[in-house]
């Protein structure tokens, strides 16, 4: 057996036991729950498809000295009228304290794999909602995410709720509270990706600064969004812009290395909703079957891309065990 089927049974054995994890039970709309280390929540009933009319409410609590992070494995659920930047009819909110009069940290529908999300303090909450006068016929499945205790000021904070250092190849930005208005703040990520490799940051949704088109060479007064070619001192000035995006325009830039620097200065005037992201290295594969929107968002969506299929797994890797002994 050659030490690539070797890395490919690892890999799926590794993908089966992230899905497993330790489970809590997913048949559960919302509760209680607290951890020292990690655990899982889901979309009651998942990976079967959701039924319509829930509204459940999971209140995640760590020791004092931690804070809540949020990650994100699988989202699907109807993206009417028009996500990422206008969830209405099913979709997960996210917020800063154990109920829903906390403050708002975003709200998700769709399919692109939200940001990891950081709580201020040792409880967060999280939402699922599903109208009642509504149907799911085209079999949408939730949502899954891992919550985890991680000592405070263990990791740097963006400013917008999220790390400010990211390696994964695929991942989501987004201002603070998206889609709901942002506050006058000032966010920083720095995205590093394996060398040889350059990042293309693809706005999705994009209101900042202003009601007028995209443009160039905004000022810090009225809110910008700066992207930099690589980190620190030696990071060059790619673009900065503001105004906002309509529904039918995309806008794109890419580095030439493989480092990547985005600033959010929101600002002091509005009300805007802020911005949307998403970023992928160029070194990134797609696997057969699975849609850039799955991917694009977080590495882990791939761990859940099938988690249905979890005996599927098992017997890949036991086939490729026979086929190389």
């Amino acid at each position: 057996m050659n030490s690539k089927t070797v890395l490919s049974v690892l890999f799926l054995l590794n993908w089966t036991s992230w899905i497993v994890g330790q489970e809590i039970d997913d048949q559960q709309c919302g509760g209680e729950f607290y951890t020292d280390n990690y655990d899982t929540i889901s979309s009651p009933g998942f990976p079967d498809p959701y039924t319509p009319g829930d509204d459940c409410i999971w209140h995640l609590k760590v020791p004092e000295g931690h804070v809540v992070k949020l990650t994100f494995a699988y989202l699907g659920t109807d993206p009417w009228p028009l996500a990422p930047q206008n969830c209405a009819r099913h979709y997960v909110e996210v917020f800063d304290t154990p109920d829903r009069g906390g403050d708002l940290l975003g709200r998700y529908c769709g399919n692109i794999i939200p940001p990891v999300v950081l709580s201020t303090g040792n409880a967060m909450s999280v939402r699922f909602i599903t109208s009642r006068w509504s149907t799911n016929i085209q079999g949408f499945h939730g949502f899954k995410a891992k919550f985890a205790s991680v000592p405070e000021g263990s990791i740097v904070e963006s400013g917008c709720r999220s790390p400010r250092k990211i390696t994964d190849p695929t991942g989501t930005l987004t201002s603070i509270h998206f889609p709901s208005d942002y506050e006058d703040i000032v966010c920083k990520w720095e995205v590093m990706v394996e060398p040889g490799q350059n990042i293309t940051l693809k706005l999705r949704s994009f209101h900042v600064g202003g009601i007028f088109p995209l443009k160039p060479l905004c000022d810090a007064e009225t809110g910008r969004l700066t992207v930099h070619d690589g980190v620190g001192s030696d990071k060059n000035h790619l673009v900065s812009i503001c105004g906002r995006m309509s529904d039918e325009e995309t806008y794109s830039v890419t580095t030439a290395t493989n480092q990547m620097t985005v600033e959010f200065r929101a600002g002091n005037t509005g009300p805007f909703k802020g911005f949307f992201a998403t970023y992928q290295s160029s070194g990134y594969q797609v696997l057969p079957g699975v849609t850039e929107a799955q991917v694009t968002g977080s590495a882990h969506a791939l761990r859940a891309h099938f988690p249905w299929c979890l005996s599927c797994l098992f017997a890949a890797a036991i086939l490729l065990l026979r086929i190389n002994l």
